[in-house]
C-alpha cells in the first residue's frame, strides 16, 4: 500500500513539473520575441514619414513632366528592368501549343458527347 501512494505521488508531482516545465517554456517564448527587438519604435515613423514625403512630392508633379526612361541606341530591351536578361528561355509564339482555349473546349465537349 505504501508503495503504491509513493509510486502515484511520484508521478503526479512529475506531471505536475512537467505541466509547469511547458508553461514556463511557452512564456519564455512569447517574451523572448519582445526583448529581441532591435530598434526604436521612432525609427520606424522616421522612415516612413520620408516614404510619404517623396510620395507628396511626385504626387505634386503633372503626370506630363514624368518621362519614361528610355534606352539609347537601337537595340530595345524587353523591359527597362530585366532588360535582355533570359530572353531565350521565354515562350515564343512558335513554342507555345497551337491548338487554341476555345478549341479544347470544343474538343473537350465533342469527346464528352461522343461518349
Amino acid at each position: 500500500m505504501l508503495k503504491r501512494l509513493l509510486k502515484s505521488l511520484t508521478k503526479k508531482t512529475i506531471q505536475i513539473l512537467m505541466v509547469g516545465l511547458m508553461v514556463l517554456t511557452v512564456f519564455s517564448f512569447n517574451t523572448a520575441s519582445s526583448l529581441a527587438k532591435t530598434s526604436r519604435p521612432e525609427q520606424g515613423e522616421t522612415s516612413l514619414n520620408q516614404i510619404q514625403e517623396r510620395t507628396d512630392s511626385a504626387a505634386q508633379e503633372h503626370p506630363e513632366d514624368i518621362k519614361p526612361e528610355r534606352v539609347s541606341g537601337d537595340r530595345q530591351p524587353l523591359n527597362l528592368v530585366q532588360g535582355d536578361a533570359d530572353k531565350d528561355k521565354m515562350i515564343s509564339p512558335e513554342d507555345a501549343d497551337s491548338e487554341t482555349v476555345p478549341d479544347k473546349i470544343k474538343n473537350f465537349f465533342s469527346n464528352v458527347s461522343d461518349n
